[in-house]
């Protein structure tokens, strides 16, 4: 299977926002806080070629308390009694900030009784080369920038081969070309938003109507996630590094459940099962909602940008 060529191809497919409500980047519930320190004077800002290969990714699991790290992704403060939320309670940023939408993350117990450590695979995923991400940041010169571009690519390796470790992870400093994929015919990025900002040292970008990620299940088979109305944020940081790194969204109970009956599970079944969580997209008429949130933490190193090539 060329899981690149299906993961991407969503892309071309669906350019439609599923109209999950997107809070501005400002508002409580975003991602690492309410981003305050946009009231200071802009000061320089460097992230070298700004251009990077991300090391890990991960599915954040709640803690007792309900405390996850999301976004706020439909601009409200839900609890059990919250219809437009289908009564879904929301979780806590680690930094106090409620309102957050992460239902991946209530779900990540049970994936991991499904199909094992799924944040284990994804490493060994990175580690192999099976799925290099590659994200480039342009127009980055100071700390409140507001025209700052986020082009997302999947990567290859120069010759091939794994790329080059350290502690387990993609190394920094390598060069990794642009998968053909991932950009247009005129060789334009097909995933870029443009309009993110820079506030201090975190750069926030969003609403993306489609981001596509791969995700490794039980060791043979690739599960196609297309996050809708995702929002992406991460932390620059002085020596070249994103973290703090967080893709949130929501993923669409219709497209899971014919995931599910491809690989062997009724969609009745998964329908089921996700309807119980879903949080977003609340149908007025039906009542049910018809998508369910999630936020992927990742990191980055920085990388050099190669060439354009083709499998």
């Amino acid at each position: 299977m060329n899981w690149k060529k299906l993961a991407w191809s969503a892309v071309f497919s669906t350019g439609l926002v599923f109209g999950i409500g997107c809070g501005d980047d400002d508002s409580p519930g975003t991602d690492g806080g309410t981003g305050s320190d946009t009231a200071l004077p802009p000061e320089p800002l460097s992230c070298g070629d700004c251009f990077y290969v991300v090391d890990t990714l991960g599915i954040p699991e709640e803690d007792p308390a309900g405390v996850v790290r999301g976004f706020n992704l439909d601009g409200r403060i839900s609890d059990e009694t919250d219809a437009e939320s289908c009564f879904q309670l929301d979780f806590t940023h680690p930094d106090g900030t409620p309102g957050i939408d992460n239902q991946l993350a209530a779900l990540a117990p049970s994936l991991v009784a499904l199909a094992g450590d799924l944040d284990a695979q994804i490493a060994e995923a990175l580690a192999d080369g099976t799925i290099i991400v590659l994200v480039e940041l342009e127009g980055v010169e100071t700390t409140a920038d507001s025209n700052v571009t986020v082009n997302l690519y999947l990567g290859q390796t120069v010759d091939g081969n794994p790329p080059m470790l350290t502690g387990g992870r993609p190394a920094p400093g390598q060069t990794f070309n642009i998968d053909a994929d991932s950009v247009d015919a005129g060789g334009n990025p097909i995933i870029t938003v443009g309009g993110a900002r820079t506030q201090g040292r975190v750069v926030r970008a969003g609403p993306l109507a489609n981001f596509p990620i791969v995700i490794p299940f039980d060791g043979a088979t690739n599960l196609e996630l297309n996050i809708r109305s995702a929002q992406l944020q991460a932390t620059i940081n002085a020596d070249n590094t994103l973290s703090a790194g967080m893709i949130g969204g929501g993923l669409d109970i219709d497209e899971l459940a014919a995931l599910g009956e491809g690989l062997g599970v009724g969609a009745d079944t998964v329908r089921t099962l996700l309807s119980g969580l879903a949080d977003l997209n609340h149908d007025p008429a039906t009542g049910d909602c018809g998508a369910i949130s999630v936020g992927i933490d990742f990191t980055a190193v920085a990388a050099t940008k190669g060439t354009v090539v083709s499998d």
